[in-house]
């Protein structure tokens, strides 16, 4: 449940992954962290190349907001600048 994009309780989020060729991945989780990369820890797998890094990414509770944050190092860019992190 969420209330101004602030988490209350228990989290149900779907993570899908799409590429050109359309839907890779889709998965429901209730745990936080989330980890996205090329690892075998990673809940999200991700291909093995170097366009990913072995923790590519996580989906995590942050102050109280569900974000999105960066591991590779190349931040998000989002309006023009990079973001370490992303609320979603």
């Amino acid at each position: 449940m969420f209330d101004q994009g602030r988490i209350m309780g228990k989290v149900k989020l779907t993570v899908r992954l799409q590429d050109a060729s359309g839907e890779i991945f889709c998965k429901e989780f209730s745990k936080l962290p989330i980890l996205i990369g090329r690892d075998a820890t990673c809940h999200v797998q991700l291909p093995d190349s170097d366009e990913f890094q072995l923790i590519h990414a996580m989906i995590k509770e942050q102050d109280g907001l569900l974000v999105v944050a960066d591991n590779s190092g190349e931040g998000f860019l989002y309006m023009g600048d990079s973001k370490p992190f992303l609320p979603i």
